[in-house]
């Protein structure tokens, strides 16, 4: 009971074990998780 509404993962770069069990869980429990694509900030920071 952390009070998350779901997770960001970098895609690419995570590993979702066991990914239809999970992804089921997931929205049993009413949880989001998505993949994204993460970049390097433009003005070199």
């Amino acid at each position: 009971a952390a009070g998350l509404a779901g997770i960001a993962v970098e895609a690419g770069r995570s590993l979702i074990l066991e990914s239809p069990v999970t992804l089921a869980r997931a929205d049993a429990l009413g949880l989001f998780i998505v993949g994204f694509t993460a970049t390097e900030p433009t003005d070199g920071q």
